[in-house]
């Protein structure tokens, strides 16, 4: 019997966060929530693959430098890793 096993692999460049998720398991969870350390600057539209993601679910920190981003399961609803995403700011 095959093991299933999920890997994901996060890459920040610029100022996006990019998820790639491969392997044979498949979680059907959404996508709740995802904190950014080091955020330099506030960010201007926060978007989810291309779809602008509400303001109020959008806050940053400047002092700690701290992006967060909550309230993504209506946008992921096939599943956190479903699909390659990328999380711009």
């Amino acid at each position: 019997m095959q093991e299933k096993t999920l890997l994901v692999d996060f890459t920040v460049a610029g100022r996006a966060l990019y998820a790639s998720g491969r392997g044979l398991y498949a979680d059907a969870n959404g996508l709740a929530n995802v904190t950014v350390l080091g955020v330099g600057s506030a960010p201007g539209n926060v978007t989810l693959n291309g779809a602008a993601v509400p303001g109020g679910a959008v806050t940053y920190d400047g002092t700690g430098q701290v992006l967060k981003v909550v309230g993504l399961q209506n946008m992921t609803q096939a599943g956190a890793w479903a699909q390659d995403w990328v999380l711009r700011w």
